[in-house]
């Protein structure tokens, strides 16, 4: 087990860890949400809340290329999903 950086808990060996690639927009209530969400759904399979580490990393539609190096939001070619 390792104590985690300055949070007062130890984490055990079953550390997941996920990162979530959006575009922003979102209230950070909706993010608290997905979190409280991701945790409960894990705990079932073993994995508690100790153990679950999620980020979210927010970006604009300017920032994605879906393939072929285009620029498909910018350029018009998908449309921005709304939040």
């Amino acid at each position: 087990m390792a104590l985690d950086a300055g949070l007062g808990f130890a984490r055990t060996g079953r550390l997941v860890m996920i990162q979530i690639f959006t575009q922003s927009g979102r209230a950070t209530e909706v993010e608290q949400r997905v979190f409280e969400a991701v945790a409960e759904q894990l705990e079932p399979l073993g994995v508690g809340g100790q153990d679950v580490f999620i980020d979210i990393v927010e970006n604009g539609p300017q920032d994605w290329s879906s393939g072929f190096g285009r620029a498909q939001y910018t350029e018009g070619f998908l449309r921005v999903p709304s939040p």
